[in-house]
């Protein structure tokens, strides 16, 4: 089941406007903070449902599982992000760790790793496959006791599927030892692929949704640009300490050979004009 949203999950406002209109829900632009979001948020419930084996392995198979050589290669650069801000390796918390890879990688550089996955079947999948220490449901700081910090929290594409992405973020920060680094990592709205698909919608008067559904699927509740999640950052008192270009192999794009061919195109372009897909945002506990 879903609701109607009341306000904005950033500023709290009940201002927006309408960007996209994709059947079952609308793609909103907020008119006070401009983050951009569905109007509806699911239920607990409801969002489980979407995250079964099938979203895995049939719906994402090319990111989960049909190229495991590539994705080690994207997860061990993942890895090597956090070198520069931690001195030695010490506690990570991989929130949304899916099937277990980064998790898996992690530990074989030395992090003492513990995960927390929604989907039952891919944590599962992680403590039986890699034998990963993975709480399986919702993240919640109440979750985890007062003395179990972190020096790491990684969040690689998953900030944008919490239906509070505010309430997430600070959870997450609780959790982290003072001093210690948030690594985020997501779309971002404000990149070329997802003005391309923008103008493709506007120019047909909506009536071609497929580039823009891509982009704004309904797994996806918040749709970050590097302003907006800076904002969502900082006001859960993090400071930014970097924002960084992140890769997105083409294979793992959903689709046939045309359509990862065209994703492909106008993702370099976007990232040779300063207008990348994927960001990752850099964030240290200071207080």
């Amino acid at each position: 089941m879903a609701n109607i949203r009341t306000e904005c999950p950033l500023c709290k406002k009940m201002d927006w406007n309408v960007l996209y209109r994709l059947g079952k829900f609308n793609i909103v632009q907020c008119r006070s903070c401009s983050l951009i979001f569905r109007d509806i948020y699911l239920t607990a419930e409801s969002s489980k449902e979407l995250y079964s084996k099938s979203y895995f392995t049939d719906e994402q198979a090319d990111y989960f599982f049909n190229y495991p050589e590539a994705k080690e290669e994207l997860f061990r650069d993942r890895a090597k992000t956090l070198q520069p801000y931690i001195s030695k390796n010490g506690r990570l918390l991989d929130i949304g760790c899916a099937i277990g890879t980064f998790l898996k990688i992690a530990r074989e550089c030395g992090w003492d790793t513990k995960g927390v996955e929604t989907s039952e079947y891919a944590a599962g999948y992680a403590r039986d496959k890699y034998a990963l220490d993975v709480i399986c449901g919702e993240f919640k700081a109440e979750k985890f006791s007062d003395g179990d910090k972190f020096d790491a929290v990684t969040m690689w594409d998953v900030v944008d599927h919490p239906e509070d992405p505010i309430v997430f973020l600070k959870d997450a920060v609780s959790v982290l030892k003072k001093g210690g680094y948030l690594f985020v990592e997501t779309t971002m709205e404000d990149s070329l692929v997802y003005e391309i698909c923008g103008y493709v919608y506007t120019i047909s008067f909506g009536l071609i949704k497929g580039p823009v559904m891509k982009g704004h699927p309904i797994h996806h509740s918040i749709f970050f640009s590097r302003s907006t999640l800076r904002k969502a950052l900082e006001s859960c008192g993090m400071e930014i300490k970097a924002v960084m270009l992140s890769k997105y192999p083409s294979q793992f794009f959903p689709g046939g050979f045309l359509s990862k061919f065209v994703f492909n195109l106008f993702y370099i372009l976007g990232n040779r004009l300063g207008r990348p897909l994927m960001v990752t945002f850099v964030a240290q506990k200071t207080g």
